[in-house]
């Protein structure tokens, strides 16, 4: 890519970068309260087709937007180092929706999408649902006192590859 290009690109993202940093402070957002490192789209179109490749009973054709935002949720959430036994996917699923009421967002999130966003991460335990064996959805969460967002969907993305399910008996 020629010079001028490059430096035509680089002005176009620095204005993007100026207006959503005034868009941000003019819905109440300081700029520190932000995840340090999230995904780019193009970061989270292939974190998507990772877990697709690993775990294709959680695709539907509806995905991204769901998909994104439960991924968007899970930055702001401390993990556990197995699955959190006390709640059931649905208490996930409701402080989900509670948090994106909170910060003015909408979509459609389900159960597969925090699945799907969970292995995304690499870093939260999650165990699949299995009717015939009576075993329920659950995620590695804790609110508050547990560890805390860390960027590992970074790993996933270099390696191509999620954790697998946790299997429960």
């Amino acid at each position: 890519m020629p010079q001028h290009e490059l430096w035509e690109a680089l002005q176009r993202v620095q204005h993007e970068i100026m207006h959503l940093r005034a868009v941000l402070l003019a819905i109440g957002i300081k700029l520190n309260q932000l995840p340090a490192y999230l995904p780019s789209t193009s970061d989270l179109r292939q974190l998507k087709a990772i877990v697709f490749a690993a775990l294709p009973q959680l695709e539907d054709e509806a995905f991204a937007a769901g998909f994104n935002l439960a991924f968007r949720w899970l930055c702001t959430m401390d993990r556990t180092d197995g699955p959190n036994q006390k709640h059931l996917i649905s208490f996930w699923l409701a402080t989900c929706k509670d948090w994106m009421l909170q910060q003015g967002l909408f979509g459609d999130v389900r159960e597969g999408h925090l699945l799907a966003a969970a292995a995304a991460h690499g870093d939260v335990p999650f165990v699949l649902p299995d009717k015939a064996r009576g075993i329920v959805a659950l995620l590695g969460l804790k609110i508050g006192a547990g560890k805390p967002y860390g960027g590992v969907w970074r790993t996933v993305l270099a390696h191509g590859r999620v954790p697998m399910p946790v299997a429960m008996s």
